[in-house]
């Protein structure tokens, strides 16, 4: 058997009829694989780059916020400082202006005390009690603010002595004639109790309603006293006149007077 060959027309190259396996080029397939695996690493890099990015975008974002609720925080806590310091700021001045103000008190009440030693010592202040008409009598009021209570007393009366807590008054002539009207906090609201400690030995007369009593005797000067006590929301009011025992009948007009002027605002 003999080989034929032909020759290719075009180029004239031989070509062998008898080759039984040709050998078929598969460098397209082989590139084509290449190319897919490209892409698939490139779209993963791309997807990781992005997840990288997105990842470092969200830590920022958590980051700024966070420090922003730190400045909050303590923009705050600053804010909460100042605001006490104020306070005590404004606690100590109002300290400091109420000391001044017992301060201030406390000098008129030593100024006052002078001015009625000095006024005292400069009359020899003792009246002379023979010199008193108790049938021709004229009459003042008082009134106190802290405890709202007035009285209508003899304007013969002409020392006069306001107590420092400004809770009553006390009014003087000569040695035998005084009138003392206050208020004060009462922590026995029982008027039995006021009634019963309020008794002494030389009372000689007593008496006693719902929120009243009267106590009258005879004091250690020998003198006439009377005295009328008004418990009134938790409030003790007491007037009490002294006067000679031997001008009571004269004096009797005065103290009806007196007592029924007695009253509470």
């Amino acid at each position: 058997m003999s080989d034929k060959s032909e020759a290719c027309p075009v180029c004239g190259t031989p070509i062998n009829q008898n080759v039984e396996n040709p050998i078929i080029p598969t460098y397209e397939k082989t590139s084509s694989s290449k190319t897919k695996n490209n892409f698939l690493i490139i779209g993963i890099s791309v997807i990781v780059v992005l997840a990288m990015t997105v990842s470092v975008i969200i830590i920022r974002n958590n980051k700024k916020e966070q420090e922003a609720n730190q400045y909050r925080a303590e923009q705050e806590l600053v804010k909460q400082k100042q605001l006490q310091e104020e306070l005590k700021a404004r606690y100590e001045q109002e300290l400091e202006e109420q000391k001044q103000i017992q301060k201030e008190q406390q000098l008129q009440y030593e100024k006052l005390l002078k001015e009625q030693e000095s006024s005292y010592s400069q009359t020899n202040t003792v009246e002379d009690e023979s010199t008193l008409n108790l049938y021709d009598i004229s009459y003042n009021s008082y009134c106190n603010s802290r405890f709202g209570f007035c009285v209508s007393y003899p304007s013969f009366f002409k020392r006069q002595y306001e107590s420092y807590s400004q809770d009553g008054c006390e009014f003087y002539f000569g040695n035998n004639y005084s009138l003392t009207v206050s208020g004060i906090f009462c922590d026995d609201s029982s008027i039995t109790s006021l009634f019963n400690n309020s008794k002494k030995q030389t009372d000689t007369y007593t008496a006693s309603k719902n929120n009243w009593f009267v106590l009258s005797g005879i004091n250690e000067q020998g003198n006439i006293y009377y005295q009328k006590t008004i418990l009134k929301n938790d409030v003790d009011y007491t007037i009490l006149i002294v006067y000679p025992k031997d001008k009571k009948d004269q004096y009797a007009s005065i103290l009806k007077t007196v007592i029924n002027s007695f009253e509470i605002l």
